[in-house]
């Protein structure tokens, strides 16, 4: 009998799932618990680094658009993808040393992307309490120097209370003149 215990470096497929994620692939790493296989998932144990390559490929658009057009199932909301169309996916196999060079740099610009990614949220973030700082040193007038001829809000606000009391000012209305 076949063991349903997940290992490190398996490639996980789930085979049922809506549209977007029926044959999302995976390969399991940092395992910490003992993990057991689902009936919704599929598994390949390859040689590495053929594993990765065959996440990217799944992955990429070529490797969607084959998923999707195999999916099986008469709900949107359940998919299913078999073993045996999986089988029928055209996977493009560079030589092996070209193999581990794209997987290298796939690997290499991901991380790059994920600390690119990292920095834009701690800026993001920065920049919201940035703005933040600003606005309430705006409202305190410690933004620029304060001119001794401006109005003190005191009066600006006296000014306005009194027009209001005063009366509604009239506009004209009617139809517009051509």
């Amino acid at each position: 009998m076949l063991s349903c215990q997940i290992n490190e470096g398996d490639l996980l497929i789930s085979r049922a799932n809506t549209i977007e994620l029926v044959g999302a692939s995976v390969v399991v790493q940092n395992i910490s618990k003992r993990l057991q296989l689902s009936d919704k998932v599929l598994r390949l144990r390859c040689v590495a680094p053929i594993e990765y390559w065959l996440n990217y490929v799944l992955k990429s658009p070529l490797g969607r658009l084959q998923i999707e057009m195999m999916a099986t199932g008469a709900q949107m909301s359940m998919r299913n993808i078999s073993q045996k169309n999986l089988d029928r996916i055209a996977i493009p196999l560079p030589p092996m040393d070209e193999l581990d060079f794209i997987v290298d740099e796939i690997r290499r610009t991901r991380i790059q992307g994920d600390h690119l990614l990292e920095l834009c949220k701690a800026e993001l973030t920065r920049s919201t309490t940035l703005r933040q700082s600003i606005l309430k040193d705006a409202f305190a007038g410690r933004l620029v120097p304060q001119d001794p001829n401006d109005e003190p809000a005191s009066e600006l606000l006296a000014r306005i209370r009194a027009e209001r009391e005063a009366g509604p000012t009239r506009y004209k209305t009617g139809r517009p003149r051509i």
